[in-house]
């Protein structure tokens, strides 16, 4: 499994209508890819700029498709609400921990 981080720095007043458009056009778009999983949205309470958003899917080859294919649009829909340039990363997930930690949230 593999995971999208972005790192964001927001308008903390326009936090609400980033949230709106990312459940209304944001995760649409990610259910279409084959390989998607879910989006963990994170906010720092301490910072109320920083907003961290974890996209998980189940090859690298599902998010760079995604990346590749429709996340300059994506990222032209966060920018009004980005105060500095936002900060992408790919990273591996190591299940073990990972199904651990769904068998106790459930």
């Amino acid at each position: 499994m593999f995971a999208r981080l972005l790192e964001m720095t927001v308008n903390p007043e326009k936090k609400p209508e980033l949230f709106h458009k990312i459940k209304q056009e944001v995760l649409p778009l990610l259910t279409k890819y084959g390989g998607f999983v879910d989006v963990i949205p994170m906010e720092v309470e301490l910072e109320p700029t920083k907003l961290y958003l974890i996209s998980l899917w189940h090859q690298r080859t599902d998010a760079e498709k995604y990346e590749e294919e429709s996340f300059p649009k994506v990222k032209a829909m966060y920018e009004p609400y980005l105060t500095m340039p936002l900060d992408v990363k790919l990273c591996k997930v190591d299940e073990s921990i990972f199904k651990k930690l769904v068998s106790v949230a459930a």
